[in-house]
Formats: structure tokens, C-alpha cells, sequence
């Protein structure tokens, strides 16, 4: 079973695919990476633009790997301020969009509940879902992604697609 985790973001969606094998504890890592978004002042409508260039492309990518299911993260109840709510808006049509256009199940999942998943501590900080990682996972994300730059996105992706 291939499994697609998201840790959707307008400015960084970190993403990790991974295949399912029975003999194995954790599955193992096909693809990773992060989509972009930046945002433009004189466009008007620009988020709904950035949100749908992001739903665009993991509609294609889901299609394109025949992906059979999706974890998504939750948003962040204890979050306040205008992100919030443009992450609930990327989040509804992402989901909306994945529904539509492709045949795969979708969970979300919510972030205390995913910490608690990869650290047994549902209130962990970024650093302890890093260091949970196994080994080789950890030098393969740390030489490819910098910490301010897309590595905690990748990591969430990592322990949302191999959440069951």
C-alpha cells in the first residue's frame, strides 16, 4: 500500500511517500519533498491562487503514484490570527479537491495526536519528532532540508504517512 503523509502549509507543504511491507515495523520511504508557495502583493486573490497551485499539485502527484491513502495534519485548535484560517481554507479544498479527483482515503490527523504517534508525548517539540526518526531517514532529511527551511514539514509528512 502506498501511503502519501501532508503537512500542508501556503509556504512550505512538506510531503513523504512511503510503501507499506508487512515484514517491516515502519514503511519504507519512496519520495519526500516540499511545495512552495510565495506569496504575491499585486495579484488579486493571490491565496486562493496559492491554494490552488497546491492542490494542483497533489492531485497530480496522488494520480501520478497511485497513492491509496493520505494522511493530512489537523489544524492547530490552540493557533490564533488570519493563518489559522487560511490554513482551514487550504485544507478544505485540498481535501475537497483529493475527494474529487482521486480514488484513496483521507484521514486527518491532529497534531497532539501525531506527536504522541512518533514520540509517545502528545505536547513534544519539533526537535523530539527529528530525533525520533529512525537513523538513516534523520541523515537523508537533515543533508537534503535546512531547519528553517522545510525540515520540520518534511518530518510531520514522514510520521503522517506512516500512521495507520
Amino acid at each position: 500500500m502506498l501511503s502519501l503523509g501532508i503537512d500542508q502549509s501556503l509556504t512550505s507543504s512538506g510531503y513523504c511517500l512511503v510503501a507499506y511491507d508487512e515484514s517491516l515495523v515502519l514503511p519504507y520511504v519512496i519520495d519526500h519533498g516540499i511545495v512552495t508557495s510565495s506569496k504575491d502583493e499585486t495579484r488579486l486573490h493571490d491565496l486562493f491562487y496559492r491554494i490552488m497551485e497546491i492542490e494542483d499539485f497533489f492531485i497530480d502527484y496522488v494520480r501520478e503514484h497511485n497513492v491509496e491513502q493520505i494522511q493530512i495534519e489537523g489544524i492547530s485548535f490552540g493557533s490564533r490570527g488570519d493563518a489559522t484560517r487560511n490554513l482551514a481554507a487550504l485544507q478544505g479544498v485540498l481535501i475537497t479537491g483529493l475527494l474529487r479527483s482521486c480514488d484513496c482515503v483521507i484521514k486527518i490527523v491532529a497534531p497532539p495526536t501525531l506527536k504522541k504517534y512518533a514520540t509517545n508525548n502528545g505536547f513534544a517539540k519539533k526537535d523530539l519528532l527529528l530525533e525520533s526518526l529512525p537513523e538513516d531517514i534523520k541523515t537523508e532529511f537533515t543533508s537534503k532540508y535546512k531547519k528553517s527551511k522545510g525540515l520540520s514539514d518534511v518530518v510531520d509528512a514522514y510520521w503522517l504517512a506512516c500512521y495507520k
